[in-house]
Formats: structure tokens, C-alpha cells, sequence
């Protein structure tokens, strides 16, 4: 049975063709200087498709090939995004260590941004993580803990 969640760069073209949309002709909204992010087709996607069927290590993957070629609170957030599914994957090998070490970085990168960016509510997977981190600083995870919800 085939992955839903398939981790695959099949050229350079694709990988300059990443779904991070720009408005503009210069590829950049001049009135904000901000990056648009089009979570709904490409590597974006396909990263939050994999996070949301719990495919940790595979939305990682999709999500650093975007991160690659952004800069400045863009670059930051996205990294925060990545730490935090490299998180979820250690939680998943009972790596509790690396795990609670990764959310930590993750919401160092998220603490400063506001509560929405990116098209992602922010505020609301910062409470996650630091209910996770609460969870891994006491050695037990309940099992009824979602994981953070990506929205």
C-alpha cells in the first residue's frame, strides 16, 4: 500500500517551482515584503498532509525543501514548523528528550511572531507545545494528549 505522504524533488525546476507564493512581479508584495504561503498545492501541502495523517518525518521533508530558499520571520517561522514535526517524530520513538529539546527550540522561533502567520494560528500551537512540554518534563505522556493541531 502506497504513502499517502510521498517525499519526492524530481529536478532543480521543481524545486525553484515550490508552492511559497509571491505576489508581484518581483515576487514579493511590495506593500509588506512578506512571503505569501499557499498551503493548499505543492510541497506546503503535501507537508500538511503528512503532519495531519501523523507522517512526521515525511512533512519535515516537505517543509524544508521550501525552507530553504526563504529568509528573515518567514525562514524563522517555517524552521519553527519543522522542529516542531522532528518533535513529533522522536515523540513517536519515544525519544522524550529530543522531543521536549526540539519543542523548546520551536517555540523560541514561534514566541516572537504574532498570533496568526504564515496562515497558520500561531498562538494556538504555542499553547500545544507547552502542554506537551509539560507532558515530556514529567517523563508520561496521557494518552488521550493530541498532538498539536497545524491550522
Amino acid at each position: 500500500m502506497a504513502s499517502l505522504c510521498s517525499f519526492r524533488i524530481d529536478s532543480l525546476r521543481e524545486i525553484k517551482a515550490l508552492n511559497v507564493q509571491q505576489s508581484g512581479s518581483a515576487g514579493r508584495d511590495e506593500s509588506s515584503q512578506a512571503m505569501v504561503f499557499d498551503w493548499s498545492q505543492g510541497e506546503l501541502a503535501e507537508g500538511l498532509r503528512c503532519y495531519q495523517s501523523q507522517q512526521f518525518w515525511h512533512a519535515h521533508e516537505h517543509w524544508e525543501s521550501v525552507w530553504l530558499r526563504l529568509q528573515g520571520d518567514e525562514k524563522t517561522f517555517l524552521q519553527a514548523l519543522i522542529q516542531t514535526t522532528a518533535a513529533l517524530h522522536h515523540v513517536q520513538r519515544k525519544n522524550y528528550l529530543g522531543a521536549a529539546l526540539l519543542m523548546r527550540g520551536a517555540l523560541r522561533r514561534l514566541d516572537p511572531l504574532p498570533e496568526e502567520f504564515g496562515g497558520i494560528a500561531v498562538d494556538a500551537l504555542r499553547r500545544h507545545l507547552r502542554s506537551w512540554i509539560e507532558e515530556l518534563d514529567q517523563g508520561e505522556i496521557r494518552a488521550e494528549l493530541a498532538f498539536p493541531v497545524i491550522r
